[in-house]
């Protein structure tokens, strides 16, 4: 009976665990479809038919569950599911190490958030929001920063694909929160119906008043 017992509740715990994940969510990502089950991570996504981008800044909150043999807790996710698929490559086994001090209140947070377009010159901007540590980060309500003027991405004469990144390089034991990119993500317009017609000739913007002499200039937002 005692045994049925500890399975249960083993069992229960890992569900636990399991459930526990961090939401990462950006304009144009689909809901529930971007998670980080465990730190270090990094998740990259990209917007196809992109217009305009205009990254102002980010955010994040949560809770982790932290177990108490953090070295198991902490092993990359390798068990996990999906969503931490390209990372544990990149992190090999020394985040394994770093679980120890990790899994506790021990050792800041960072995350970082990038945006970077696909031009042959890219442009890219980042910023993060950090945690003095795993405490910190379970009591802290939302915390964002803020770019001091938005970042804004432009599509020239067809539509731009813009990559999106959650970073975290930090240790920590199955975060559970949100971490979010603050934008403003427009696709692409349709494309304009109908057609104008003008004259041969010159036309005149203003005749009267103040107004310099000059030429119109239409830009489509």
């Amino acid at each position: 009976m005692k045994n049925y017992l500890c399975m249960i509740l083993l069992f229960v715990l890992g569900c636990a665990m399991v459930r526990a994940a961090c939401s990462l969510r950006a304009p144009g990502v689909p809901v529930n479809t971007q998670s980080a089950t465990s730190c270090p991570f990094k998740k990259e996504v990209t917007l196809p038919g992109c217009y305009k981008f205009s990254f102002t800044g980010c955010q994040g909150k949560g809770t982790a569950v932290t177990s108490s043999g953090s070295g198991g807790g902490n092993n990359n996710d390798d068990d996990d599911d999906d969503d931490d698929d390209d990372d544990d490559d990149d992190d090999g086994g020394g985040s394994s190490g770093g679980g120890g001090s990790g899994g506790g209140s021990g050792g800041s947070l960072v995350c970082k958030a990038t945006v970077a377009d696909d031009k042959p010159t890219p442009n890219k901007a980042s910023c993060q929001v950090s945690w003095a540590n795993v405490t910190e980060f379970n009591k802290s309500p939302i915390k964002k920063t803020t770019i001091p003027s938005a970042c804004v991405f432009r599509a020239n004469t067809v539509p731009m694909k813009i990559k999106l990144t959650w970073q975290c390089d930090n240790s920590a034991s199955k975060p559970d929160g949100i971490f979010d990119i603050l934008a403003e993500y427009q696709k692409d317009p349709p494309p304009p119906t109908g057609n104008l017609q003008f004259a041969v000739g010159s036309w005149l913007l203003e005749d009267a008043g103040s107004q310099p002499q000059g030429l119109a200039s239409i830009t489509r937002e």
